[in-house]
């Protein structure tokens, strides 16, 4: 998600731009968190700078894409991508400066969305059934891990005895 406006715009727009991408319940970040998509979270900022008519506001919904690891993300997309929670869901808030063709000067904000690569896109991170099945694999995988460590620490201390020691 990216919103470009011109640098010479007024303070107020920039402000009532930002806080709709950024600030509240109803903020598009703040929608898209609660697993709303991101095109019907940004039609409320759509109407806004509809409202405000400015010249040369860019909003961008990019497509989603699958990144199979880092080398397929660009530098800016990488650090968002360290700000989400490990547990997945959106990115903190990265500013955006551009510069087109004629050199008109852009800023604004950006920020990512990171779906699961193994449960598809529709997984939300913040769901609580989401939340106990990760809880439930990570508890699983150390209790194996615990159980092998147990075995071979008892093997460690187990002596080998010759059957004809014990008493018939």
């Amino acid at each position: 998600f990216k919103l470009l406006y011109p640098s010479d715009i007024s303070l107020d727009a920039k402000r009532k731009m930002i806080d709709a991408v950024w600030q509240g319940d109803n903020s598009v970040r703040s929608r898209v968190q609660e697993n709303e998509s991101m095109e019907k979270a940004s039609e409320g900022l759509k109407k806004l700078i509809e409202d405000l008519g400015i010249p040369g506001v860019k909003l961008e919904v990019t497509k989603r894409k699958t990144a199979k690891d880092d080398s397929e993300l660009d530098a800016t997309a990488y650090q968002m991508v360290l700000s989400v929670a490990p547990t997945g869901g959106v990115s903190e808030i990265g500013r955006a400066d551009e510069t087109d063709e004629d050199g008109q000067q852009y800023e604004g904000v950006t920020f990512v969305q990171l779906f699961s690569r193994t449960d598809g896109d529709e997984r939300n991170f913040e769901s609580p059934k989401v939340q106990e099945g990760i809880r439930n694999r990570i508890e699983t995988q150390r209790l194996s891990q615990n159980q092998s460590k147990v075995e071979q620490a008892l093997l460690k201390r187990a002596a080998i005895v010759p059957e004809d020691l014990f008493a018939k």
